[in-house]
């Protein structure tokens, strides 16, 4: 009873089928990363997944076809039904430059030693999504939204077609000896 409540409650999934499923869709080279994975157990070695693979825009009719293949491989293999979403990245090294330094002086601002953990920049027709995830201490914690809103700033004085998600972890943090 107690694994089926777990099961419904959310559990953090198995990680060798995590690592399954990250090999099966890395095998692809146009698949520049994945993110976003969750997995739902149903039991019983049925599985639902939920999962963002990576890829440049060039490569869209490519990436749509492996999207399906990787359904359909994952299904096989895993008795997994899957839902793929394919987002492309802006490869721009100087826009992902300006907008990493922009927001590092937004979360410095309320914590010297706030980092970014990961950058993402998608291209979403008409505008960027720029999605960070941004570790810090508790005291970061509790200016969130203070946070989000400095580095939105920040980010829009220098492209406003940019639409901010960011993504605050607790972490410890620790200075370099």
């Amino acid at each position: 009873m107690t694994e089926i409540i777990e099961r419904l409650l959310g559990q953090s999934p198995d990680k060798d089928l995590v690592d399954r499923i990250t090999t099966l869709i890395m095998q692809y080279p146009q698949v520049k990363g994945i993110n976003s994975l969750i997995i739902h157990d149903y039991g019983l070695g049925h599985y639902v997944a939920s999962i963002h693979i990576e890829g440049e825009e060039e490569n869209s009719v490519i990436l749509n076809d492996i999207a399906n293949e990787i359904s359909y491989e994952l299904y096989l293999e895993m008795d997994c039904d899957t839902t793929i979403q394919i987002d492309y990245l802006d490869t721009d090294s100087v826009m992902y430059d300006l907008i990493y330094k922009r927001a590092e002086q937004g979360i410095q601002r309320f914590e010297a030693k706030g980092k970014i953990k990961s950058l993402r920049i998608v291209k979403s027709g008409s505008h960027t999504n720029v999605l960070f995830i941004v570790s810090g201490s508790r005291k970061l914690q509790k200016k969130q939204d203070q946070v989000r809103e400095a580095i939105n700033q920040s980010i829009l004085s220098a492209n406003s077609n940019c639409r901010v998600i960011t993504k605050l972890v607790i972490a410890a943090l620790h200075s370099k000896k």
